[in-house]
């Protein structure tokens, strides 16, 4: 021990075989911040000092730590962890501005998960530094269950925690990296807390969660300490907050993003007007979604069928009456052909015959010649020759589709027809369970965007 002039200096500090007890009371308050705050009580009712005395010059050469326990008790969460054989240095530890004292210090949680600390720091100076990397592997996350049922709402059955953190404290201004990874975690039981967020933490867990049950994420902080509601928990617990919030109101640019297309609407998939058919960009998306499911197999997809009677309507009575000739045309047909072709969507109608199909359901229909239609397309009937033949035909399609009735029963089975398709290109398209593919009821209403009709799909945990 030096006692200079104004000043201290140590060669060593050891700290040997001691052991800690930091306890939370059911109101929050450490027994640390109690005592502490009985000393500042203390200290105010001192004599005071000369405020313009040049400040005592403090150097700490080594503090050596060997074989230190500590035991962090939270009786609000009828919680305990156990800190074990920390052991380590702080070396170089000065009052000077630009001083850096190096820090390696080394232990274990709960006898098993092994922490580590390391980096600069300066507390003893006016402008305080910390450059720390603090590392911890293999924490077991069942033991934290109290916290995650109150806060959470789920109690966790299984998992290991790593953590990766680098603190850096620069003045008053703190800028942080938190690399966490769960590994194979899973929650367990549901709990009932008045003090649960309402957060859909289940589907940002299951679309976190990669092939082997793990999860990492990256939660980066910045914050004053001469903010008066500066808190690292509060920062961190903001920073989580806003990570489930944004993987959870965006869950298809997340699972997009992890097969190179964060780009694509994932999250539906667009029909054409009275069609159930996907076009092939609508198949390649599907197995974009496809291949990016098989790195999420915690989730399942919920398909919902949309129909727009404004939009899908005329096209829809057209197919009904195309489907309607094609009826008919298998009737006319011998029975032994009808038995070689099996089904009336496989026949083939040539444009005379369609036409005169056409012309026949038109009567049917209206009583009327088509004929008589036709020949209204000019006061003279000159429109009768000049009109080509694939217009007639088509107003004379637009004239019996007009008689069409449709109902709930059609604009439903459409809706389910394209979900069906859905479903049916997403599982072709890659190796998923189709017990994670989930059919769900369908939307009829104004529902359309632009001339396409759009199918929804919805991510949710399993």
């Amino acid at each position: 021990i030096d006692f200079a002039p104004n000043g201290l200096a140590l060669s060593e500090i050891g700290l040997d075989a001691g052991r800690a007890r930091i306890v939370f009371g059911t109101d929050g308050v450490s027994n640390l911040e109690a005592i502490f705050a009985a000393s500042e009580g203390e200290v105010s009712g001192a004599p005071e000092t000369d405020s313009a005395a040049e400040p005592l010059a403090i150097r700490v050469d080594k503090v050596s730590l060997d074989g230190l326990d500590a035991v962090v008790e939270d009786r609000a969460n009828d919680f305990t962890m156990q800190v074990d054989s920390v052991n380590g240095t702080i070396k170089g530890l000065s009052s000077r501005e630009l001083a850096r004292a190096k820090v390696a210090i080394a232990g274990r949680i709960g006898e098993a998960a092994p922490i580590e600390v390391s980096g600069q720091i300066n507390p003893l100076s006016g402008n305080a530094f910390t450059d720390l990397r603090v590392t911890v592997a293999g924490v077991s996350l069942p033991a934290f269950s109290a916290y995650s049922a109150r806060y959470l709402g789920y109690r966790i059955e299984r998992g290991k925690l790593d953590l990766d953190l680098d603190y850096e404290l620069n003045g008053r201004t703190l800028v942080a990296e938190n690399r966490i990874k769960l590994n194979r975690f899973s929650f367990g039981v549901a709990v009932e807390s008045q003090n649960a967020t309402t957060l859909p933490v289940p589907l940002a867990v299951a679309l976190l969660r990669d092939r082997a049950g793990d999860i990492e994420i990256g939660l980066p902080i910045r914050g004053n300490l001469d903010d008066p509601s500066f808190s690292i928990l509060g920062l961190l617990r903001r920073a989580a907050a806003r990570l489930v919030t944004r993987v959870a109101t965006t869950p298809f640019a997340l699972i997009g993003g992890l097969v190179g297309a964060s780009g694509a609407d994932l999250g539906r998939v667009v029909f054409a007007p009275g069609s159930e058919q996907l076009s092939s960009g609508e198949d390649a998306e599907l197995e974009i979604l496809a291949t990016a499911l098989m790195e999420r197999p915690s989730l399942h997809v919920q398909i919902r069928g949309r129909v727009d009677p404004g939009v899908d309507g005329p096209a829809l009575r057209r197919a009904k009456v195309e489907a309607e000739l094609q009826r008919a045309a298998f009737q006319d047909l011998s029975q032994r052909e009808r038995e070689r072709i099996g089904d009336p969507e496989a026949v083939e109608l040539s444009s005379a015959e369609r036409f005169t199909l056409l012309e026949k359901l038109y009567r049917e229909r209206t009583g009327e010649r088509a004929r008589e239609l036709l020949t209204g397309e000019s006061p003279t009937g000159a429109a009768v020759a000049s009109a080509s033949e694939e217009a007639r035909t088509a107003r004379l399609v637009e004239a019996v589709a007009a008689h069409v009735e449709l109902g709930d029963s059609d604009w439903r089975a459409l809706a389910r027809a394209r979900a069906v398709s859905v479903q049916t290109a997403l599982v072709a398209a890659g190796a998923i369970d189709p017990g994670r593919v989930f059919l769900v009821d369908v939307e009829v209403g104004e529902v359309a965007s632009g001339a396409l009709v759009p199918t929804q799909l919805q991510l949710s945990p399993r």
